[in-house]
């Protein structure tokens, strides 16, 4: 009993997280086999094969999901015993007592069947060879029929008039079923009923009070899935499915989705292209819009009046009909005029996309610097030739073409913009030493807001210059906590910049976590000089 009540537990345990749908609702079958008794009436006190009878019934079940269902069953067998069947054990044989009981039980069980899931693994049905517990309660109506062999007494008496005929059944046991197709299962199995009673055979008082009686049902089931239909075999009922005669994923109600877009392929006007919602399936590999199966230049960005095909020159002719792509025309030269419109013919124009004079060859001189423009730096701005045309601003002796400050004057070996001055370099190096915070906190302490004060001003006086934050740990403690600690860090003095009036576009921030040590991380004192801010003015 321990064992079976063990097997119930296990069953119902496994069988409580699946929550997978299940392709067909309902099984329903018959069963046909033998009934067979344990009781007084046979010795040993064990089922005898020589009182196997016929029997039958008929079962429904309902599918909770793949694996697990829940079973009403209706079965009928007849149970028989004799003591004379015992001739070896005196004590039987002499006693002499009999029965028949027609047995007819309602059972309500639950079914575990773990490999249930096998049949439509990768979408598709295939028959399984699979094994299944059963296990829960029956009510079994029982009348015995008993032969007390004429024998008198009062203990027979108390048994001749025990009525018992409605009994608590637990039943339990296993099974294997194998797919005939997909429809129909062809099983056997057996199950064990203790019926926690001495009265199936009529007799308690006059055998062994203190020992119930058992029966069992088993043989071959035969039984057909129904409820839900799945036509195309993928696993999901014809109900459920937007395609049920074709097999497909779930992830588009049943239906195949070929290139995996999301979009079912009797949607797609491109299925075996992967795309966008809005282009019914269909990919839009350049992005412009136009969906590549409408589009006559699918690689190469273009416009809906055009099929998606470019006008690079914008001068009305799509560039796959244009001899002159790049230089705007028209249609009677087939995109080749005077690009430039300068009176002076490509061909001729030394400058040809760009409208000139005729003593220039067909170039301009926008700034009327004496410099053409093509040779100008500074084509807009008129400026003396050893500038290559470009005026020199800040008046550093860089033209402003080559300056990367213009207007601050600065060294040609920084590129034309100013240097940091060194106390201002000592200040922003200083300030690692001087951000502090709560410990393991990203909180500012007061002492931090004058050098992150002195900081906002620094990056005031060089506008050409961001600033990078950058945050660091000591190695004391978890790796990942470390890092996200650096970047909160880092963070928190963006943040006090920003509320400073530093522009958010001149400064970045991130946090390293335990690299870049600049002392051991073996004593206090290295240690706390690894926890640090770092400041950095970088050239824009």
């Amino acid at each position: 009993m321990k064992l079976f009540y063990l097997l119930l537990t296990v069953l119902f345990v496994s069988t409580a997280s699946w929550t997978y749908a299940q392709e067909e609702k309902w099984d329903g079958g018959f069963f046909l086999g033998a009934a067979n008794y344990a009781g007084d009436l046979v010795e040993p006190n064990l089922a005898d094969l020589s009182n196997t009878n016929l029997a039958f019934g008929f079962m429904l079940k309902r599918n909770i999901s793949q694996s697990f269902g829940v079973r009403l069953g209706l079965t009928t067998g007849k149970l028989t015993g004799s003591d004379l069947d015992y001739p070896d054990n005196a004590s039987l044989f002499q006693r002499g007592f009999s029965f028949e009981n027609r047995i007819t039980e309602l059972s309500l069980l639950a079914q575990w069947e773990p490999l249930a899931g096998n049949r439509y693994k990768g979408g598709n049905f295939r028959k399984i060879l699979s094994p299944y517990l059963f296990a829960g309660p029956a009510l079994a109506f029982s009348n015995p029929e008993t032969d007390y062999n004429n024998r008198t007494g009062a203990k027979v008496q108390e048994d001749m008039n025990a009525e018992e005929k409605t009994l608590f059944v637990m039943a339990g046991g296993i099974g294997l079923r194998y797919d005939i197709t997909r429809k129909w299962n062809l099983g056997l199995e057996m199950g064990l009923r203790p019926a926690f009673s001495d009265r199936l055979d009529g007799v308690s008082a006059t055998g062994n009070a203190d020992k119930d009686d058992w029966y069992t049902f088993g043989g071959l089931t035969l039984t057909t899935r129904f409820g839900a239909k799945d036509t195309d075999g993928d696993g999901i009922a014809d109900d459920s499915d937007d395609c049920p005669t074709v097999a497909g994923i779930s992830a588009t109600s049943g239906c195949p989705d070929a290139d995996l877009d999301g979009i079912p392929d009797n949607k797609d006007a491109c299925p075996n292209d992967a795309g966008d919602a809005k282009f019914n399936g269909c990919p839009d590999t350049d992005g412009d819009g136009v969906a590549d199966n409408q589009d006559n230049c699918p690689d190469t960005p273009g416009i809906r009046r055009f099929r998606g095909c470019p006008d690079t020159d914008g001068d009305g002719i799509a560039d796959p009909v244009d001899i002159c792509p790049t230089i705007a025309g028209v249609a009677a030269l087939d995109g080749c005029p005077d690009a430039d419109g300068d009176g002076i013919t490509d061909a001729d124009d030394a400058c040809p996309q760009l409208a000139g004079t005729e003593s220039a060859n067909g170039c301009p001189d926008a700034d009327n610097d004496g410099i053409i423009d093509p040779n100008d730096k500074c084509p807009e701005v008129a400026g003396p030739a050893k500038f290559g045309g470009c005026p020199d601003r800040d008046g550093d002796g860089i033209g402003d073409g080559d300056d990367a400050c213009p207007t601050n004057p600065g060294p040609i070996e920084n590129d034309g913009c100013p240097v940091i001055n060194e106390d201002d370099q000592a200040a922003l190096d200083l300030a690692m030493e001087n951000i502090r915070f709560r410990t393991g906190s990203d909180q500012l302490l007061s002492q931090s807001n004058k050098t992150l004060d002195e900081i906002a001003e620094i990056i005031s006086r060089y506008p050409n210059y961001n600033l990078k934050i950058s945050g660091y740990t000591d190695d004391v403690g978890n790796d990942a906590a470390n890092q996200s600690l650096s970047e909160r860090r880092a963070l928190a003095c963006f943040q006090y910049l920003l509320v400073k009036g530093v522009s958010r576009d001149r400064m970045t921030y991130a946090g390293y976590g335990e690299t870049n040590p600049i002392e051991t991380n073996d004593t206090p004192v290295g240690r706390a000089r690894n926890r640090r801010v770092e400041f950095d003015l970088i050239l824009r």
